[in-house]
């Protein structure tokens, strides 16, 4: 059983491993508003919480991006058109794993002993947050171009 248990996390990690990457290889694709909307809410989060940590001021944008955006199309493929096909259960069960994982690391949140069987995902929420650390600061580097029309 233990083998299964390892086999499947391995999986696991593997898919995160590759959705982070490709997430951070398409910041450029993410909608300028969600990439503004994120600068701001970082802005308002150093302002507000002086004394939170690094990671408590990350959880914010991972709370917004990875939670509201990304872990629900991850989550229900074909309820977003990113498939035709329907997700059965396993598979869905499957992608939520996924996305709890995805979620835990945006947040800086280890797992702990209410889901006992993803403790030892903890070992990849550690060794891979400086992926999702890159995702955060390359997503919230928003720039306001004015442009001036001068008029002769």
């Amino acid at each position: 059983m233990r083998k299964i248990i390892a086999l499947r996390l391995t999986k696991i990690t593997s898919y995160c491993e590759r959705i982070l990457t490709i997430i951070l290889h398409s910041l450029g694709d993410i909608l300028y508003g969600i990439r503004w909307i994120c600068s701001q809410l970082d802005k308002l989060a150093r302002a507000t919480f002086l004394d939170a940590t690094e990671e408590q001021l990350r959880s914010v944008i991972g709370g917004f991006l990875f939670l509201r955006f990304l872990n629900p199309i991850i989550v229900t493929p074909d309820g977003n058109n990113i498939i035709t096909k329907k997700v059965d259960k396993v598979k869905r069960r499957n992608l939520t794993l996924i996305a709890k994982v995805l979620q835990n690391m945006s947040n800086g949140v280890q797992f702990a002993k209410k889901e006992a069987f993803m403790i030892s995902l903890n070992t990849f929420l550690n060794n891979y947050r400086f992926l999702m650390d890159d995702i955060f600061e390359q997503i919230i580097q928003v720039y306001i171009f004015n442009f001036i029309f001068n008029q002769s």
